[in-house]
Order: C-alpha cells, then structure tokens, then sequence
C-alpha cells in the first residue's frame, strides 16, 4: 500500500487535519497494488484532510495480463469512514482508478473531487474508472460531488457513477453553495467556495477547510420592518476566527442603505468587521527613575526591562504581570514572543514592523524605540504573521406595507 503520509490507516485509527500537497507534474504516490494522494487502504476514519497530488499505478497481472492496481486522489481503498475531505490533482492509472477513492466498501460523505483520471499505459484502456469512485463493492456515499466539467478518458471498461456530477462552475460558485452541497457544514469545517469576481476574490477556490486556511467569514442575519419604521438590530455571525488569534467577540457593525423614508422592497446589508488588539506604547525611557531603561505599556500597565534580558526573561517578566494586564506570553519559535488575552491579541516579534491588527515590536539585543499600535482593520492577527481573507456574505432587509385600518 502506498500513500503521502501513510500506507494504511488500520480499524479504530485516525487521520484528521492533514494533508498532502505536491507541485509540478511529478508523480507523488507510485503503486502497482493500492496507492492514494493522502493513504493506500483506509479501515479507520479520515475526515477533515485532503491532498492535492499525482498519483500513478500500473499493477499488470503476468497470469492473465489484467490490469489491478487500485488508485485514488484520497485513497486507493476504502474500507472505513471518510468524511468532509476532498481530492484535487490527478489519478494515472489502467486498472480501478477514482477521484476520491478507487474502491469502496463503507462509508464516504460529505466528499469532493476535482481530479484528472487518465492512463499510466497510453497504450491500454482503463477496466474502471470513476469520478468520485471507481469501483464500489458495498457501503454508502452521501452528500458527495465530483467536477464533472474535467474531460474523461474515451477508452473505459465500466465507468463508476457514484457521486453526483456538478459543473466546476455549480462547485465554486457562492451564491448557491448552502443549496448545492447539502448536509454540509460551512460554519465549522468547510470555508465556502467562489467564483472568479465574487465577494471581490481574484482566484476561482472550490470548498477548503477553515483549519487550513486564514479565513473569517462575515455571514448577515436577514431582518425585516414595516414601512417608515426605523430599521431594526441587524446582526451578523463570524466564522473561520482562530480563538487564538482575536476575540471571538470581535465588533462588528452591520449596516443598510435603508432608511426609515425606504420604499418597500428588499435591501443588502453587510458588515464590517474589526479587531481590537492589545494597547502597547512605547516607553523608554518612561521616568527618569528608569532613564534609557526600555519598557513598555500593556492595558495600562507599564513593565520595564533589563538590557540584558533573555527572551526567557522577557516573557517571564510579562507573565509576573498577568494578574493585572489579563496578557501572557510565551516564546515563538523562530523568535519573539507571542502575547495573548482572552480580550485582545498581538503578536510581537523582533522585526520592527506595525500590521493591521497585529504589532510587530522590534526587540534587538539592544532595545530599541517601541511601537504604538492601534485599532485596525482585520488583516494580519495570526500568531504566524499570515492575513484573513475575508468572505462577506451578505443577508437582506425586507421592508413590507404598512397596513392602514
């Protein structure tokens, strides 16, 4: 068996949250018996994982000159659970190739696969191919799609039908993804897709998971009133958020261009979102008790430093602090220190650069000016420096007829 990370997931494992991504035309997973993008056979459970690799497998028998070798864009066989996973890349093979998986024999759900089959022999036809799933011997599918728009090969043997087909352009676009992939859920695993020019997005994604990307998205509650009424609370839910990097509780303010004098119809409102982080001033010197000592202002407590402080030491002296600033901290691999609160964020690093939402306080061996920081719009909060995309869904305002007695 063979697979990016693993050649099989025995009963009662467990793949979650991983992945396997390669570039270029190279063949990453070679079989002649049971080969996948992320493992060869499944028993266990995959969810929440995907790969996006070239899979290759020729697997010809020497007794009749069959063709065998199972191959799919997830996994070559399924005898377990996979569930909310998707396969992007290529599947090359003459034997059972699927986009997902090559064979099934349990439980495949909420699923997609964006992927190119073809023949590793240009020579020989393909016994079985599927879209989704080549060969299915038993169990279910639900919930699960395939890009129907990616050209098949003309030469198959039996042609698996598992899955329902959908135009790339029905996969990506978000207008319609909450009808189009039911069961789904897209406000905990699943960030939801767009075409090419919608919610200002220049690059066409099909679903892709909150735990794999910087994505917030903004969904608008939908709100109705009466005419010549002023308009009601409009709220919005947030998404995709990591707790770590900002509140969850992040303002938020929704509006209209609806006013109380509004003609009866439907507006869009939408909502804008901001991120409050940590307060940090600069101080040193801050007294003349403390001349050219460096130091700075968190949440209006001011915490000094010895020049010839470690970064052990730095992040010791604001935790001495907690108690009145609500902030830990702790050491970032590669450098730096991050601060976190259940109120606000920062990340603080030793470059000394200012981001939206995030700071970036110069600390060299010898301390240097510190920075101000702001409230900004959300861009870059992650601890990793990395920027939220953000997908602002819009929700509606209805305004109906007075009725007169």
């Amino acid at each position: 068996y063979a697979g990016s990370i693993a050649g099989g997931v025995a009963p009662g494992g467990t793949i979650e949250r991983s992945y396997a991504r390669s570039t270029g035309s190279s063949n990453s997973v070679v079989s002649d018996g049971v080969g996948g993008g992320l493992v060869g056979w499944n028993e266990g459970l995959i969810s929440q994982s995907y790969a996006s690799v070239n899979v290759y497998g020729v697997g010809q028998s020497s007794s009749d000159w069959q063709f065998y070798a199972s191959l799919g864009g997830l996994a070559g066989n399924n005898g377990g659970t996979i569930e909310n996973s998707y396969a992007t890349g290529r599947v090359l093979g003459n034997g059972v190739i699927g986009g997902l998986v090559g064979t099934n024999w349990a439980t495949i759900r909420n699923t997609y696969a964006a992927v190119e089959l073809g023949k590793a022999y240009s020579g020989y036809g393909i016994r079985i191919a599927g879209q989704l799933v080549g060969l299915q011997h038993s169990g279910s599918t639900q919930n699960s799609y395939y890009d129907s728009s990616i050209a098949l090969p003309w030469d198959i043997g039996t042609l698996g039908t598992l899955g329902t087909g959908l135009t790339k352009a029905q996969m990506q676009d978000i207008n319609t993804f909450r009808s189009v992939y039911q069961g789904w859920d897209f406000r905990n695993v699943w960030v939801p897709p767009n075409q090419v020019g919608q919610v200002g997005e220049s690059v066409a994604r099909y679903p892709e998971f909150y735990w794999a990307n910087h994505v917030a998205v903004i969904e608008n509650g939908n709100a109705t009133r009466v005419y010549g009424d002023a308009n009601p609370a409009l709220l919005a839910s947030i998404y995709g958020l990591r707790s770590y990097d900002t509140p969850r509780a992040a303002p938020v303010t929704v509006s209209t261009n609806a006013t109380a004098s509004s003609n009866v119809g439907t507006y869009q409102t939408s909502a804008n979102l901001t991120v409050l982080p940590a307060t940090l001033q600069g101080c040193g010197p801050c007294t003349p008790t403390h001349y050219n000592t460096p130091g700075l202002t968190l949440n209006g407590v001011t915490i000094y430093f010895s020049r010839t402080a470690t970064l052990q030491d730095v992040v010791n002296t604001f935790n001495a602090q907690t108690w009145r600033t609500g902030v830990t901290a702790a050491v970032r691999d590669g450098g730096g220190f991050v601060l976190t609160s259940p109120n606000t964020f920062s990340y603080v690093g030793l470059n000394t650069t200012v981001g939206d939402a995030a700071a970036w306080l110069g600390l060299p061996s010898v301390f240097a000016t510190l920075t101000t920081v702001h409230p900004q719009q959300l861009s870059a909060v992650s601890t990793d420096g990395a920027a939220y995309r953000l997908i602002n869904l819009p929700g509606t305002l209805t305004i109906t007829p007075r009725t007169v007695d």
